[in-house]
């Protein structure tokens, strides 16, 4: 079996190196430091399984989930930047495991285990932070609106008046705010508390 760790701090490397071969002496391990490095070994020399950061130098970058994806190569995600949006992108690239590196060692093995296997894995800060979204989901209903009323919330978000949108817009201020109206009766609630769930589900975590 091949392995290739794609990781550009070399202690971190080390350690899961290590790992590996605790639980198997025979497997065989790839080290990089640079996306395109490892994208032209994934390319050219198709591991078995892939181990990546999602952080590499100063960028932060999906390329690596996406190759795995449309190679159908199992991979494994261990990175200190595991947020609900991370997490949304490890479920649509069928992430096999998600570890975070701030995870009890025994954790970071069980995941590396799992990889090996063909298992799937999360580590508890994973789950917790799944759960959490979960119930955020739960209480926070989705905003009603029509496309002509979205710069509406929009203007909300950004502080604006009725005067200064109607000035920006060209649209009559009574036409503006008929709109608020109708955004906060359809969503029986303030106009702060739209703009606050419109944020929870038109943005990225």
């Amino acid at each position: 079996m091949k392995i290739l760790i794609v990781e550009d701090h070399p202690s971190v490397s080390h350690i899961v190196d290590m790992m590996i071969k605790e639980i198997s002496a025979a497997i065989e391990v790839e080290h990089h430091t640079h996306w395109k490095k490892a994208l032209e070994s994934i390319q050219s020399n198709t591991p078995d399984c892939v181990i990546t950061d999602i952080q590499i130098g100063e960028q932060k970058q999906l390329n690596m989930m996406v190759e795995c994806h449309e190679n159908k190569i199992p991979f494994m995600v261990f990175s200190s930047f595991i947020n609900p949006t991370i997490l949304g992108y490890c479920e649509d690239y069928r992430a096999r495991v998600v570890v975070a590196k701030s995870a009890p060692i025994k954790e970071v093995k069980q995941g590396l285990k799992c990889l090996i296997n063909n298992h799937r894995y999360r580590c508890s800060i994973c789950r917790e932070l799944t759960h959490t979204q979960n119930e955020k989901m739960e209480d926070t209903p989705k905003v009603i609106f029509s496309p002509a009323e979205e710069f509406v919330i929009l203007a909300q978000i950004d502080g604006k008046t009725t005067v200064q949108l109607s000035l920006e817009t060209k649209k009559s201020k009574y036409t503006i705010r008929n709109q608020r109206m109708s955004l906060m009766e359809k969503n029986g609630c303030t106009m702060e508390e739209i703009a606050r769930r419109y944020l929870f589900w038109h943005t990225l975590g």
